[in-house]
C-alpha cells in the first residue's frame, strides 16, 4: 500500500474507536486501545520474492510510525509455501531492527506534527466515521454483512486495485513490472488457498499478483507439460529512441506471461519485413515511432500476412489512436501500450497459443 496512507491508517483507526466510543456515551482510556498490526498478504509476490522482504519492512515501519502497540511480522514466503527458519528469521529480525537500530520504539508519535501526515488522518477519519454511521443506520453490520453489503464495499476497492494492476500502472516488481525471465517456478509446487465454504458470501483474502502469477504459472505448465515456450520477436526499425522504448516496453509486457523475447534491429522497413517472416516466433512485434509507423505499419502487415508467415500474430507496440482500424484493417492482429488491460491481454494470447 501507500507508505503514508497506511501511517495515517493506524493514527484515524486509534481516533475512530475514541469517537465511536464518544457517540455511545462510552468513555475509557485511549492508553488501553491495543491496536495490533498484521504484514498483508496482498502486497507479497510469488515470483522475485526477495522483495517481500522490502515491503515487509515497509509496512511494519508504517504500522509503527503509526503508533501500533505490537506488530505480527509473517515470513516474507508464507503465502505461497511453508516458511523456513531462515525466512522467518528474517521477517523477526525486522522488528529488531526497528527497535534496536533504528530506535523508533523510543518516540512516542514519530509523525506527529506533519501536515501531510496530520491532514491525512483526518480525512481518513472523517470518511471512517461517515461509512461506520452509514452502516449503522442499514441496521448495523452483522446484517449488511450478511446481505452481502460489506463483501460488496470491498470487492468494489479491489476490483478498482485489480484494474490498475492489470493495467500495470500500480507496479509490482517482478510480477507486473521488470519479471526475470530467468526465473522458473513448478506449479505443481505453489501452494493455493483452497475453497471455504460459507453460509454467507466471503471474500477470501489473496495476493495482489495473483492474476499475473496465475498466467505465468499456466505457461510454466504448459512448458513442464512438454510445450515450447512462447516466443516473441521484436522488429526494431526507424527512430533510435523510439524503437527500443517500445521493444523494451514489450519485452516487460509478454515476460510477466513467461513468453520468451529477442529484439533485432534492421536499417531498413524491407529487411524488418523479411525478419518478421523468417523468425519462428510465435508474436512478431514492431517496435519504431508514431510517424514511421503511419508511413510503413500498412505495407509492414500487408507483406508480412501475404507471406508463409500465417499463424504468427502481428502486434504494434504503441497507442494507435485514430489509425487503430486503418492499421488493423492492414492486417495487424493487436496493440500493446500503456492503456492495454494486460491480463485480458495476455490471456487472449495463451488461448490464440492453446495454452490451456
Amino acid at each position: 500500500g501507500d507508505y503514508f496512507h497506511e501511517i495515517a491508517k493506524f493514527r484515524a483507526f486509534r481516533l475512530l474507536v475514541l469517537e465511536i466510543a464518544k457517540l455511545y456515551d462510552a468513555s475509557f482510556d485511549a492508553n488501553n486501545i491495543v491496536i495490533v498490526g498484521n504484514s498483508s498478504l496482498w502486497s507479497k509476490s510469488l515470483y522475485d520474492p526477495n522483495v517481500n522482504m522490502l515491503r515487509n519492512t515497509t509496512e511494519a515501519m508504517s504500522a509503527v510510525l503509526g503508533g501500533v502497540d505490537a506488530i505480527n511480522i509473517e515470513a516474507h514466503n508464507a503465502s505461497y509455501e511453508k516458511p523456513t527458519r531462515q525466512s522467518q528469521r528474517v521477517a523477526l529480525n525486522i522488528s529488531h531492527l526497528m527497535r534496536e537500530e533504528a530506535y523508533l520504539g523510543k518516540v512516542a508519535d514519530p509523525a506527529s506534527g506533519s501536515y501531510y501526515i496530520d491532514t491525512l488522518t483526518e480525512k481518513l477519519l472523517d470518511a471512517a466515521l461517515l461509512l461506520f454511521q452509514t452502516i449503522e443506520s442499514e441496521d448495523g453490520f452483522l446484517a449488511s454483512f450478511k446481505s452481502g453489503g460489506i463483501q460488496s464495499l470491498i470487492q468494489k476497492t479491489r476490483d478498482q486495485k485489480e484494474k490498475l494492476i492489470a493495467q500495470r500502472r500500480s507496479v509490482y516488481v517482478g510480477t507486473n513490472r521488470y519479471p526475470n525471465q530467468q526465473e522458473v517456478i513448478n506449479p505443481e509446487g505453489v501452494q493455493v488457498n483452497h475453497d471455504t465454504v460459507a453460509e454467507v458470501e466471503l471474500l477470501l483474502p489473496q495476493r495482489a499478483t495473483l492474476q499475473f502469477e496465475n498466467l505465468r504459472l499456466k505457461t510454466e505448465k504448459y512448458v513442464h507439460d512438454g510445450g515450447t515456450r512462447p516466443k516473441v520477436f521484436n522488429t526494431l526499425f526507424g527512430n533510435l529512441a523510439m524503437r527500443k522504448a517500445r521493444s523494451t516496453f514489450a519485452m516487460d509486457f509478454f515476460g510477466t506471461a513467461g513468453f520468451a523475447s529477442e529484439e533485432q534491429f534492421f536499417n531498413s522497413v524491407e529487411e524488418a519485413i523479411q525478419g518478421a517472416i523468417q523468425t519462428d516466433a510465435d508474436i512478431v512485434v514492431m517496435c519504431s515511432s508514431d510517424p514511421e509507423y503511419q508511413e510503413h505499419v500498412a505495407a509492414f502487415a500487408k507483406a508480412f500476412k501475404a507471406s508463409e508467415a500465417k499463424g504468427k500474430k502481428l502486434i504494434l507496440a504503441g497507442f494507435p489512436g485514430e489509425f487503430e482500424a486503418a492499421y488493423t484493417e492492414a492486417g495487424v492482429d493487436g496493440f500493446v501500450h500503456v492503456k492495454t488491460n494486460a491480463i485480458q491481454a495476455l490471456s487472449q494470447f495463451q488461448a490464440d497459443l492453446e495454452i490451456a
